[in-house]
């Protein structure tokens, strides 16, 4: 069963937005304005402004869920993870919320100033009585680990046989549409990678240079893949062979290799169901090649 070897992680990031729609301001405005007073909203900063200390905080709780998504699967409204990387995934959870809760309480310790800078500043839109006292209330990163339902729960639960296989199917097919679609995202994720490999390889005539970073961060894309592949999808491991095929070898080499460079677009195009190459070696180097 793959309730066996995965779990799921709930989480939460909460951060204080700051913001507040002014109803009085909106209607003034649309009045002003010859409109319906719902044609528009007025939406004022309630820290009188800018507050770097507090878009850090937003930037990073940002960052903190793309992360969280990119080593996990999608599950409802929470994260599948293979039980084999859970204590891998906690750990970069934790150390994610304790970067965040730095921030939180750098921006908490200037807070008071922030305040008093607003206030200074005496403008007709800044309420001090809308700022909440407790602000480090207004933020949270929160996380619990729990089981993927199992079907057999329900042996333990219900008496009523005919209600309980009913609920049992139920929650079977579920999950074989949960890890369909697990398996989708991993295929959809390899896939995206190798289009920008492909794009990249292929523009011979783009001053940019293929940087090296971009098959370093390819093979730790496959790695990541491979490991939350629970099901062993084929085409998972079929699509993550061609890209490790393709990245075992750098920019550097391809640039200086053409006829290599084509057998890799080529390669990838296949994957992506492009038959044709895209480039064609010089004809004077491939004849000279041809001749060694």
């Amino acid at each position: 069963m793959f309730t066996d070897v995965v779990s799921i992680i709930q989480y939460k990031i909460s951060v204080w937005g700051a913001e507040k729609t002014d109803r009085s301001i909106s209607d003034e405005v649309c009045q002003s304005k010859n409109a319906d007073n719902n044609a528009g909203k007025f939406i004022k900063s309630l820290l009188g402004g800018k507050c770097d200390e507090l878009k850090a905080i937003q930037n990073y709780a940002q960052m903190a869920r793309l992360a969280l998504k990119r080593i996990t699967l999608p599950y409802q409204n929470g994260l599948m993870v293979p039980n084999a990387q859970l204590i891998n995934v906690i750990d970069q959870i934790q150390a994610i919320r304790r970067q965040f809760n730095i921030l939180v309480d750098e921006f908490v310790e200037v807070y008071p100033d922030i305040i008093q800078r607003a206030k200074e500043r005496n403008s007709e839109l800044f309420d001090e009585r809308l700022c909440p006292h407790d602000v480090r209330s207004k933020f949270a990163f929160t996380f619990h680990v729990e089981p993927l339902p199992d079907s057999n729960m329900f042996d333990r639960s219900l008496g009523l046989d005919t209600l309980k296989e009913q609920i049992k199917l139920d929650l079977e097919n579920q999950m074989k549409q949960v890890f369909k679609n697990a398996e989708n995202e991993l295929i959809n994720r390899l896939e995206g990678r190798a289009k920008v490999l492909y794009e990249r390889l292929s523009d011979f005539d783009s001053k940019r240079q293929l940087d090296n970073r971009l098959f370093k961060t390819s093979l730790k894309l496959v790695d990541e893949c491979l490991r939350l592949n629970v099901t062993n999808n084929s085409e998972v491991i079929r699509i993550a062979d061609t890209i490790t095929q393709v990245c075992t070898k750098d920019g550097e080499f391809y640039r200086s290799n053409p006829l290599d460079r084509n057998a890799a677009i080529t390669l990838i195009g296949s994957l992506l169901g492009v038959t044709q190459p895209v480039v064609e070696v010089d004809n004077e180097l491939e004849a000279a090649l041809g001749r060694i």
